[in-house]
Order: structure tokens, then sequence, then C-alpha cells
């Protein structure tokens, strides 16, 4: 995520820390600690939902942060498939690649245009960036469920303690 100013947030950014203790059979010992930083240079993140409902038309976003300093501009791409991988050319209703430009540690935003008239079953999103010398991906499989078929009932829950806990979704009965 970017903060205020536009840099790109701590979700790029990874502090690993390893400790280490060893010891001699005569006593001796001795320790380290030892930390570092791992992030990477060009980051897309996809905010996709849970899942599509049939007929949905809907913008879909993507996120691309940089912390690289040769990173100027980036390609979007999007690319939609069926569950087998079939290209699903006719859901897309926006140029499939977008090039984007940044300023210093910065993160702009994609958008496509999705029409899923007509589809019924699950699909795959696919979100690349692209730069000079950096890429980064992700791919989401994300059903596509009826119209007729709403979500009628949530109801949060924690388990905190080990055991058994029964969840009754009286609502969900009541409509199968």
């Amino acid at each position: 995520r970017a903060t205020s100013s536009g840099a790109a947030g701590s979700n790029t950014i990874t502090t690993w820390k390893l400790m280490a203790f060893a010891h001699t059979t005569d006593g001796k010992s001795g320790s380290l600690t030892y930390k570092t930083t791992t992030q990477k240079e060009l980051m897309i993140q996809p905010n996709l939902p849970r899942f599509l409902y049939q007929d949905d038309r809907l913008e879909l976003k993507a996120t691309i942060s940089k912390t690289g300093k040769d990173i100027e501009s980036c390609q979007a791409i999007i690319s939609i498939t069926d569950e087998f991988g079939k290209p699903l050319t006719n859901v897309l209703k926006s140029d499939s690649i977008q090039l984007l430009t940044f300023g210093a540690n910065s993160s702009a935003t994609a958008s496509w245009s999705v029409d899923l008239t007509g589809i019924n079953k699950a699909i795959v999103i696919k979100t690349v960036a692209i730069s000079k010398n950096h890429t980064d991906g992700e791919q989401r499989y994300l059903p596509v469920i009826p119209n007729k078929q709403r979500v009628v009932e949530s109801l949060p829950f924690y388990a905190l303690n080990k055991g058994v806990k029964k969840i009754e979704f009286a609502k969900l009965k009541e409509n199968a």
C-alpha cells in the first residue's frame, strides 16, 4: 500500500531476524543476531473480490508499487482465462496493457473494464507488471456464481481455543 505521500508502504518490505547460539563441549558459548531487509523493487497487487456474479460489469484495479530507483515506467498487463487456460477475449472491455509512469518511491493504479455477460464458470485473472529490469505478477482463481445465488447471511467467528465450536446459519437452512 502507498502512504499518503505516495511512497511504497510496508507490504513491499520484509525484515528478517536471524538469531544463533552455539557452545563447545568445554562450556564456551557465543551468539549472534543479524537483521536483513528484503524488498521487491516492483510489485503488483490486484484488488479482487472473493467471487463474481454471472453478468457482472466491473472495474478491476491493481496497485503497482515501486521502490527501485531505476524504474521510471512499467506496463501493467491483465489476462483473463477460463479454469483450463482458454483465453476469454470477449470479457475484457479495455486495453489489456497499460503504460504507467512513476515518481520516486511511488505507486500507480491500473484499471480494466470487465463484462462477465454469459460467463458461468470459474475464471483465472493474471496481472503482471513489467519494467525494463523487473517483473512481478499474481494469478487468482475466482468463482463466477449465478445471479440467483445470493450470499444471504454471513457470520464472523473466532477459533481462539482448542475444541469444537458449532456455528449455525439459520437463514441459510431456511432458504435451502
